[in-house]
């Protein structure tokens, strides 16, 4: 667990590959920012990107996105890892654009 994680200050967070979305939803987002200050020494950096899951998304006449209506951010996904015949329980994971992020 991440949000766990106590360790001594880092000059620098690397959190590459989707590494935003290890929070899960875009609610804990400001949780894991403080989480990143905790973190870091001063002067310390953050290396951090995401993908803006929008291009997957149709568009209506208008060009505007039809975005579904039963989740509140559309980067907002639930994956569940299957290996060798075993299921684990899905977990959230957050792809969030930039101009949010």
């Amino acid at each position: 667990d991440f949000f766990g994680f106590e360790g001594e200050p880092y000059d620098t967070l690397l959190m590459l590959m989707n590494g935003a979305g290890i929070c899960g939803t875009l609610a804990n987002i400001d949780r894991l920012m403080a989480k990143f200050q905790r973190l870091l020494a001063p002067g310390g950096q953050i290396l951090l990107d995401s993908s803006d899951l929008i291009y997957m998304y149709d568009r209506d006449l208008d060009g505007g996105y039809i975005l579904p209506g039963e989740v509140a951010y559309y980067g907002e996904v639930q994956f569940t890892v299957h290996y060798e015949g075993r299921k684990d329980k899905p977990f959230d994971w957050l792809y969030v654009d930039y101009n949010t992020l």
